[in-house]
C-alpha cells in the first residue's frame, strides 16, 4: 500500500505544473498536470489548495501523484461574490 501525504499547493506555473508544501516531509513535492483527476485539471489548480497524494520516485525525482483535492482554497467563491456585487449595482444614468 502507498504511503500518503497531505499538503498545500504552494506554487502554480502557467506551463502544467507547480509545487506542493508536503505537511509530513516538511519539503515541496513537484507536480504535474497530467498527474491531476481529469476535473481538477479543468478547473484549475489554485496556491492555496489542499491536496492528498503519493509520492513517486521518477527520472527527474520525486513527484506527486494519486492527487486528491482535500480542500478548495476558495478562490472562486470570493471572486464570484465581488464579481455579483459589481452587476447588481444600478447603472449611473
Amino acid at each position: 500500500m502507498e504511503k500518503t501525504y497531505t499538503g498545500t499547493v504552494k506554487k502554480v506555473m502557467e506551463k502544467g505544473f507547480g509545487f506542493i508544501k508536503c505537511d509530513e516531509l516538511g519539503k515541496d513535492v513537484f507536480y504535474h498536470n497530467n498527474n491531476l483527476p481529469a476535473a481538477l485539471r479543468e478547473r484549475g489548480v489554485r496556491e492555496g489548495d489542499k491536496f492528498e497524494f503519493s509520492i513517486e520516485l521518477g527520472q527527474k525525482g520525486e513527484s506527486a501523484v494519486n492527487i486528491k483535492l482535500v480542500e478548495d482554497n476558495g478562490a472562486d467563491e470570493a471572486s464570484d461574490e465581488s464579481t455579483q456585487d459589481e452587476t447588481d449595482m444600478p447603472m449611473a444614468a
